[in-house]
Order: structure tokens, then sequence, then C-alpha cells
């Protein structure tokens, strides 16, 4: 019988885990998450990675928008911030990046926990997620969002401005904008929307998901974390030929520091 090492077994574990039908297609595009940022902000082309930590049947992905999450299978590895593969796109609600509706997609990192801690700024690279919303966002609230454009990285990283109405449980897009100027540009798509939990930590919102002109403005569009929990996966949406099933049954959750929440 062939010796396989510590590291070839918790590859195999993990491969069957998944249910993955061919081990040595799995092992020669497969690997552990290795990213300087595994649960996010890091640079993809275009934008970011996304951010935080949503679990589904014991498989630990980074959620963020659907464009961003494109194509289905596609490797997302980190390239502004620090080298990594954080995994491969296994979700997306834009598999062709043409479609409309919910902008919504996971990359799913392996079976390896990742711990709930995100770069939301230059000087802040391992925030913890305490919690994240829960449908009580409301018109004059204050937010942030990360993000990889010019004008966010000449910020700090991050931009900051207050919601311009209320964003109910029901929405599927909420809106914020700076008090003067813009506070989203060409290259912020997929970053975390966030505020301090006054804890030492953050609540995640969102995620960046465009923007709109309006009073010559930029105003902030984002996918709130709702989306991510309601979503049914459709079998075009899902990366089903590596083991991601299409649908929702309701038993994923976002991890924080204070365990599994659910939106």
């Amino acid at each position: 019988m062939r010796n396989f090492s510590k590291s070839a077994w918790k590859h195999f574990i993990a491969v069957a885990l998944l249910g993955f039908s061919q081990l040595a297609c799995a092992q020669s595009l497969w690997t552990w998450n290795n990213a300087t940022h595994p649960a996010g902000v890091g640079g993809v082309p275009g934008g970011a990675s996304g951010a935080g930590v949503w679990v589904y049947k014991g498989v630990y992905y980074i959620p963020g928008v659907g464009h961003m999450a494109s194509p289905l299978g596609a490797w997302r590895i980190e390239s502004v911030t620090g080298q990594g593969n954080f995994g491969r796109v296994a979700h997306t609600t834009r598999p062709t990046n043409t479609e409309t509706g919910d902008d919504i997609g996971l990359i799913a990192t392996g079976t390896q926990p990742i711990a709930p801690r995100i770069r939301v700024s230059d000087g802040w690279q391992d925030a913890p997620i305490s919690d994240v919303s829960h449908g009580d966002l409301k018109k004059g609230d204050w937010i942030c969002h990360s993000g990889m454009s010019a004008d966010t990285r000449s910020s700090g990283g991050y931009r900051c401005g207050t919601m311009t109405m209320d964003c109910p449980r029901t929405a599927s897009m909420c809106y914020a904008a700076a008090a003067s100027g813009n506070l989203v540009a060409g290259g912020d798509s997929s970053g975390p929307v966030w505020w301090y939990d006054g804890r030492g930590g953050v609540v995640l919102m969102g995620w960046v998901r465009g923007s709109l002109m309006i009073d010559s403005k930029q105003w902030l569009s984002f996918s709130p974390v709702w989306l991510i929990q309601d979503h049914v996966w459709k079998p075009e949406e899902s990366w089903v030929s590596w083991g991601y099933p299409a649908g929702n049954d309701g038993t994923g959750c976002f991890l924080t520091t204070s365990g599994c929440i659910k939106p």
C-alpha cells in the first residue's frame, strides 16, 4: 500500500467530505487557503475578494457580490494586499456576469476553518466580526466600506457615510452616501460594508455592489448580508461538478466571534 504524508491524508479527507469524485483531478486544482487576508478584504482583478465567513455543510466560504465572483470555478488569488489563494467560485448569481437581480457570490476555501477577522483598512488588518446586520438599517445610520479603488485606497482603504434610506430585511439593495463628495468608485466592488460594534470589532452589513449618481455625487449601493442567507442557488449558479449542491436548506450561517449567526 502506498504511504501518504500527513498533508496528503488531509487533502484526501477534504476531497471525500466535499464529495469530489476524482482525487487526482482534485489534487491538481484544490489547495488549502493560504491567502494573507483569508476572510477578506484582499484585492482581486477589478475589485475585492469579498469579506466575511459563511459556513455551510462543513465548507467555508468568503461571501461577496456575484459580478466579482464569476465565472463558476474560477480561482480567486489575492493580488493587491498580499499573495495567496482564496479558493474557487462555488456559487454566483452572475455566472456569465450579464445577469440581473440579486448580486451575490461565494468563494469556497475548503473545510479548514477561517477566523472571522477581516482587513477593513490599512491600519486595521484583523478586525473581528462580532455580528451581521439583521435588517435594522435605518436612514441616517453611519456605515463604512472597504475597497480597492484608487480613491478608497488613498483614504486608508475605507470611506464612511450614512444610509440615505431605510433598508428593511426584505430589501435586496441598500444605499448610502457621504456628506460631501463621492463614497464609492470603480474597483471597490465586493468590499465589505460595515460599522463599529462599540466593543473593538465590526458588524458586517453587506458588500459593495455599485454606485448611483445623485446630485452629482456617487452614492454607494450594496448587497445586504441576508441575501446570502435567503438565496436558493440554481444549478446554473452552482459549481455542481465539484460537489457544491444547488438549493438552500437554511442551515448556513455567518461565522462571527459570537458564534455562527443568521441575519
